[in-house]
């Protein structure tokens, strides 16, 4: 889905068009299961090490767990293929962001730059 939203950054807001398209409920929990499950195996595997175990073995697990519950709520792919940055104009290095309320927070590793995809509401720019 095409649509407006207001960027911010540095302070300054201003508005633009941005390709925002909802994941499918398949896509998001195969996303969800698969980095759940690479924190979980490394858990198990954490136990063979000796004395290190102690804390590799509860911090995978906490880990499984963490990444499960955020990436659950990740509901909206932002594609930034053909972005730009707004300061520097540099590309950005992540091609693909995940966010779960439509809030977007982009990093600009040439110029430091962060800058805020908000409020994909039009009428609300």
């Amino acid at each position: 889905m095409t649509s407006f939203w207001k960027i911010e950054t540095n302070g300054r807001v201003e508005v633009s068009r941005a390709e925002v398209e909802p994941i499918s409920d398949t896509m998001r929990w195969r996303r969800t299961l698969q980095a759940s499950v690479a924190f979980a195996i490394a858990s198990l595997v954490s136990i063979l090490i000796p004395i290190a175990h102690f804390l590799l073995t509860p911090g995978f697990a906490l880990a499984a767990l963490v990444v499960f519950f955020k990436r659950s709520r990740e509901g909206y792919r932002l594609d930034l293929a053909a972005e730009t940055c707004r300061v520097c104009g540099q590309g950005f290095v992540e091609r693909q962001i995940f966010a779960g309320q439509g809030r977007f927070k982009l990093f600009c590793y040439s110029c430091r730059t962060e800058a805020y995809l908000l409020s994909p509401d039009p009428t609300s720019v």
